[in-house]
This record gives C-alpha cells, structure tokens and sequence, in this order.
C-alpha cells in the first residue's frame, strides 16, 4: 500500500466541549486498541502482518459503530 506522506493536509483545531472531547477521546482509544488487522510497518514501508498478543479482538470499525449508534438513540 502506497503512504501518502507528501501531498496531504493535517488540520487541527480546537474543542472546547467537554462531551465532544470526550468522545473524540473515546474513538482515539478504540482505534489504538484496534488489533483485527494489525500490521507493523518495516524500514523499507512495507506492511508486515501481525497476529494480537491477546484473545481479546478489538474492531475499531465495528465499535466505533455501535458507539455512535448509541449515541443516536
């Protein structure tokens, strides 16, 4: 898979809500904690696949999902 390194804009800003803050922080987490397609990325940028360490499987995709459908409930 090609890194688009070069040619891409970051942007940041500030939040000021607390309820909002805190579930950016929550989707944050969720996608650390994803370890359901876990690659490392090697010194010549290659994706190199990975089994999780733990039985536990965590899908950011998926949870982050059933978040926000919670929260539209």
């Amino acid at each position: 898979m090609n890194r688009n390194l070069h040619n891409r804009v970051e942007v940041s800003f500030p939040v000021t809500n607390g309820s909002l803050k805190q579930q950016i922080l929550d989707v944050l987490e969720l996608q650390i904690a994803d370890n359901t397609n876990l690659v490392e990325l090697s010194e010549n940028m290659e994706n190199i696949s990975r089994t999780p360490s733990s039985n536990l499987i965590t899908n950011a995709q998926a949870d982050t999902y059933k978040m926000v459908s919670k929260l539209n409930t």
